[in-house]
């Protein structure tokens, strides 16, 4: 039988409620925090997008120049993506081979391997 008075605290809880509830004074570290946290590495992804978005534009630019000093017309560019359309369309049922696939991934995960690092993160 339980007791009626299971939810109400009993003296060992009150104890150990005023207990945690006492300031406890932080334990003097020495600056070791500070030093951990100065020998983490910095983040490096934070100059990545401005540095990724001038390289599209710069090769943007250079495609269109590329066009235009070689007298493509914007009819010969919807013929080509026409051309390349109906190319991956003849190639979309190899995409969905099973035994293609698994050598996609088997291929992919030996190059892995292959070009790893000693940092086992940078891999995944």
């Amino acid at each position: 039988m339980e007791p009626t008075d299971l939810n109400s605290p009993s003296d060992a809880d009150r104890r150990l409620e005023a207990l945690l509830r006492q300031a406890q004074p932080e334990l003097p570290d020495h600056g070791f925090s500070t030093r951990v946290l100065a020998a983490l590495p910095r983040e490096k992804t934070v100059g990545r997008m401005p540095s990724r978005l001038v390289l599209c534009t710069i090769g943007s630019v250079v495609g269109a120049v590329f066009a235009v000093g070689h007298g493509i017309t914007p009819g010969e560019l919807g013929a080509a993506a026409d051309r390349l359309n109906e190319s991956l369309a003849s190639v979309a049922p190899l995409a969905t081979n099973p035994g293609l696939l698994a050598a996609l991934a088997i291929t992919g995960a030996s190059l892995l391997f292959a070009f790893r690092t000693g940092d086992r993160r940078a891999l995944f």
